[in-house]
């Protein structure tokens, strides 16, 4: 750009060739390039992580979890260790197809994941960010009670890890229009945490 050049876009492959969703999840970690995919084809390729290798080359890290849930969107680094928020991404069918809340995992190497914990009932971590120390993640209500079609009263949260398994309420959003204030990203700046939603 800075010398009137366009440059120029590589191909550098597809981790999953029955996932067209790499959402929210480069990261890189350790000097590598990580990324996971979501809403796969086939459920035996759901929410698996993927390391670059260079040309084309995806090596897979293996299944997060073993929920039903189709993917991981959010990727993180946090005290020096990668951390993963799984997810079921398709708002076609996440609120019908009996989904399991969403988790957060910490990647131990090799395909070994260390589930630590489920931050409230959502079925989407959309995002993620390192804190003050602390891990803190956000995302969607999860399902209605039993009985009703739709949430009513309940507001959208973020939450902050304890560092075992245990998530707390670190803030409430409003959750009715006009202010429907859903986590869609998170960000640290100026030494301050910020989180960005999709109608605000």
């Amino acid at each position: 750009i800075d010398d009137a050049d366009d440059g120029e876009w590589e191909d550098c492959g597809r981790p999953n060739p029955t996932s067209n969703y790499i959402a929210n999840s480069l990261t890189v970690f350790r000097g590598h390039l990580y990324a996971a995919n979501i809403d796969a084809r086939d459920e035996a390729d759901w929410g698996h992580v993927y390391r670059y290798a260079g040309g084309r080359k995806w090596i897979d890290c293996g299944r997060v979890g073993r929920r039903k849930t189709t993917g991981v969107m959010g990727l993180i680094v946090h005290q020096g260790r990668l951390y993963v928020g799984t997810s079921t991404y398709d708002w076609t069918r996440v609120f019908s197809g009996e989904y399991e809340p969403a988790r957060v995992y910490r990647y131990e190497g090799g395909t070994t994941w260390t589930d630590c914990g489920q931050p409230g009932e959502m079925l989407r971590i959309n995002c993620m960010a390192a804190y003050g120390g602390r891990l803190y993640v956000g995302g969607d209500r999860g399902l209605p009670p039993p009985g009703e079609k739709q949430w009513t009263g309940r507001p959208y949260r973020v939450y902050v890890w304890d560092g075992s398994d245990k998530w707390n309420v670190a803030g409430e959003f409003p959750a009715e229009p006009p202010r429907n204030c859903y986590p869609h990203a998170m960000a640290v700046h100026d030494g301050r945490l910020f989180v960005g939603y999709p109608n605000v």
